[in-house]
């Protein structure tokens, strides 16, 4: 099943935030009021991560990408919602528009 998230404007007047720390990746998008850029987020190796919502004002959207940039799962998460996915290298966040 294919979502669209809006392919057109997904890079268009957005700023791209690295989670460069493990506080970064922690805390992410959780206790902002809003966000209008796009949270990417790595692991050292494909792994099983639980993506939640806890905390968060808004619903996002997210893509899980493996080791070869390939998308494997995208998803709309609302808040105080979580999700396992498996094989995940990168992940990128961003405010969903619905």
């Amino acid at each position: 099943m294919k979502k669209d998230f809006g392919e057109e404007d997904l890079m268009e007047n957005r700023e791209m935030i690295y989670s460069e720390s493990f506080l970064r990746s922690f805390f992410g998008l959780m206790f902002k009021k809003d966000f209008k850029d796009i949270m990417l987020f790595s692991f050292p190796k494909p792994s099983t991560v639980i993506i939640h919502s806890f905390f968060m004002r808004f619903t996002i959207d997210v893509i899980c990408f493996d080791e070869n940039c390939h998308i494997i799962k995208s998803f709309t998460l609302k808040p105080w919602r979580a999700k396992i996915v498996k094989g995940v290298k990168y992940i990128a966040e961003r405010k969903s528009k619905k």
